[in-house]
């Protein structure tokens, strides 16, 4: 039999609530279930389609939670209705037998509470999250320093995974490019074209997801790269990806990649 999965809900408001499967219970979740996207073109005079591209939409993550409400705590339940508010976004963290999973998302519906009508103490409700970027981030943070010229960055997740970039201050240019391709016999099936982060006195940190470039302090700094640049494309694939990065460092202070494996969720 699976152990129960533990799971923390923390809005963007800093309240917090972890169901530890001992007064506070997560009955039922669904970490996997998620509607694809299929773009299609119909054939001229001809039966059929073709489909050209596939998506993920966003990802639902339907919860059944409990209470054991055995000190009747009326502060609580005046608490659970403002955790659960569909106006603060926040971090789900689901514990598995196997591994941690973490994804951003935000409650649809504020819940009805009901209380078990057989156990005058239990109370019972739904809360169906909703995740707009689909994916879970599994386990912890991998970090990668650059080293002079390429460096290899292997990856067995099916999804394409964006890192964030740390640039450390430099005096000089500093030229980034990535490459990709399945196994070693493969030829390269995808290149980014290099883009440069100019020369300045604070380290930067360039977002692949959201292409956002700041400052330690969250600063934006997009003047450092050319608007053109295609750092969305910077990407980990499935496969080996090898990372191009020419400047002047020192070996203390070399650029880093961090990135988290990411999952479409257990069983």
């Amino acid at each position: 039999m699976r152990q129960l999965k533990k799971v923390k809900w923390k809005n963007a408001l800093g309240q917090e609530i972890v169901f530890d499967n001992r007064v506070l219970f997560c009955e039922y979740i669904d970490m996997t279930g998620i509607t694809g996207i299929h773009t299609v073109k119909s054939l001229a005079a001809a039966d059929g389609q073709t489909t050209i591209e596939h998506h993920l939409g966003p990802k639902p993550i339907p919860c059944t939670f409990a209470w054991k409400d055995r000190q009747n705590d009326s502060y609580f339940h005046r608490e659970l209705v403002s955790i659960f508010s569909v106006l603060a976004q926040g971090t789900l963290t689901v514990t598995t037998e196997t591994d941690t999973y973490r994804i951003e998302c935000y409650p649809q519906d504020i819940p009805v509470f009901k209380r078990d009508p057989d156990v005058h103490y239990v109370w019972r409700w739904n809360v169906d999250f909703v995740a707009d970027y689909p994916y879970w981030r599994r386990g912890t943070e991998q970090s990668v320093t650059l080293d002079s010229n390429t460096t290899l960055i292997a990856s067995d997740c099916p999804f394409d995974i964006p890192p964030v970039i740390c640039v450390p201050a430099n005096e000089s240019t500093v030229m980034l490019a990535t490459q990709h391709r399945r196994t070693s016999g493969d030829s390269w099936s995808d290149q980014t074209p290099a883009f440069t982060v100019s020369a300045r006195n604070y380290p930067v940190w360039i977002d692949v997801q959201t292409m956002k470039v700041t400052k330690a302090d969250g600063t934006k700094c997009d003047q450092v790269i050319d608007v053109r640049a295609a750092i969305d494309r910077a990407l980990i694939r499935y496969g080996q990806n090898y990372f191009v990065c020419t400047g002047t460092f020192t070996s203390e202070n070399r650029p880093t990649v961090s990135y988290y494996r990411l999952s479409a969720g257990e069983v």
